[in-house]
């Protein structure tokens, strides 16, 4: 009569184990990241978005999956532009900010320990640290934002949400078809050939050449902008076919 009791309970024992068992394995299954976009795609994407609106691309057009596609593409680094919760115009505003306060240096620490956590989360057996997902680079910027790793689509659909995020871009992703790109007026290279070590992504289609740093321009702007001022600079040449 014992094995009787004994039997049955055991079974249910056996099953509930297995079913937990299973509910883990689908849990870590879940923190797999889904295969990224192929470069064809994203570029197709891009193209149809530029001739759609002849004007510069934005990738706050593209989804997330998209967008974390182009991220892992470009060796996993991207860019982002943050504000404090609630402040507006900040194009308009650019000369006013000092990111050095308490206020933008909280929201900048915020989001690299959000970052930091998620990545964790993801990856749970290595373990990430602050300085490697910001490549060893100093922690302090003169600018709203920031290069960061971004290992996991998940990272992005989080950042996106927030209120204190401007942007997520790619920050060394290169569209492939140069063919649909302007050459910059010089008809000879491509601005994809540029090497991402000469420059800074500052804002969304904004760079800043590697020497501006050493005449602490970034710093200058924020006295001025140069507002209504014109400026026409001559360097290897012009093109007849350059956008006016």
């Amino acid at each position: 009569m014992i094995r009787n009791y004994l039997l049955p309970t055991l079974t249910l024992l056996v099953l509930a184990l297995g079913c937990s068992k299973d509910s883990i394995q689908s849990s870590e299954v879940q923190l797999d990241a889904p295969e990224a976009m192929s470069r064809t795609t994203i570029n197709a994407f891009v193209l149809e978005q530029l001739n759609a609106t002849n004007a510069a691309f934005e990738w706050s057009k593209a989804n997330d999956q998209m967008l974390w596609s182009a991220i892992h593409h470009g060796r996993e680094i991207a860019v982002i532009g943050y504000q404090p919760a609630g402040f507006e115009n900040i194009n308009d505003r650019i000369h006013e900010i000092d990111v050095t306060t308490a206020e933008w240096r909280n929201v900048r620490e915020e989001l690299i320990q959000l970052v930091r956590s998620e990545t964790q989360k993801y990856f749970p057996n290595e373990t990430i640290t602050e300085e490697e997902l910001l490549m060893k680079r100093p922690a302090e910027e003169d600018i709203p934002a920031f290069d960061i790793l971004i290992k996991h689509p998940a990272i992005v659909t989080a950042l996106r949400q927030r209120a204190d995020v401007r942007y997520v871009e790619p920050m060394d992703y290169g569209y492939d078809e140069v063919n649909d790109r302007s050459d910059a007026g010089c008809d000879v290279s491509p601005s994809s050939n540029i090497p991402s070590a000469d420059f800074t992504t500052v804002s969304p289609s904004a760079k800043v050449p590697w020497n501006f740093h050493l005449l602490n321009i970034p710093s200058a702007w924020g006295t001025s902008q140069g507002d209504n001022i014109g400026i026409c600079v001559i360097d290897t040449g012009t093109s007849p076919n350059q956008s006016k």
